[in-house]
């Protein structure tokens, strides 16, 4: 259904819109002084990382059954990960960062299972690259806007953690589980 093929869209987006927001936000941090120009490239790649890392993993270990408890768990982890952010200083903000890929990654691996198993991935994904592009535009705009201004670094993290928390709304109009993956071609 439509509304499913959102919520599958939608949480991947949600588990992506870190990339778009790391300029400014880790940015704003190191003009705080709460990070070094060192440690931000680090910062960065940890949760990068992490959520490359753990999408590609989840494929392997994960069954797309149990999507609505699995996102669910993984919004409300993130949303810890992005609420602790702002209390986090020097080394630590790396560790709650490449932590906070984890559940990035779960979320990215729910909408790839779902691009996977459809007729046309490549639609899809199009679609996928799309809408997260457009959330990360509209997200970078708004804390620019209305957020950084005021609040600096930790409002936006505070607003990742926001968006992730109310993003737990959509969980329940995931399908229970997925398709199996179509069977591989064997022509030599």
């Amino acid at each position: 259904s439509i509304q499913q093929i959102s919520a599958l869209m939608f949480c991947g987006v949600v588990g992506l819109m870190i990339p778009g927001l790391q300029p400014l936000l880790l940015g704003a941090l190191a003009e705080e002084g709460r990070v070094s120009a060192n440690q931000l490239g680090v910062v960065a790649t940890a949760e990068l990382l992490t959520m490359g890392l753990t999408a590609g993993i989840a494929g392997s270990l994960l069954k797309a059954s149990r999507l609505k408890l699995t996102a669910t768990a993984a919004l409300i982890t993130l949303a810890v990960l992005d609420a602790i952010t702002p209390s986090a200083r020097g080394p630590m903000i790396m560790l709650v960062r490449a932590a906070a890929g984890i559940p990035s990654g779960i979320l990215v691996w729910i909408t790839i299972a779902f691009i996977a198993r459809t007729p046309t991935p490549e639609r899809w994904a199009g679609a996928y690259v799309t809408a997260q592009t457009l959330g990360q535009f509209i997200g970078v705009a708004i804390v620019t806007a209305f957020i950084a201004p005021r609040f600096g670094a930790d409002g936006g993290f505070i607003a990742l953690a926001t968006l992730c928390a109310a993003s737990i709304a959509v969980t329940p109009l995931l399908p229970r589980e997925l398709a199996p993956l179509p069977a591989a071609a064997t022509a030599g």
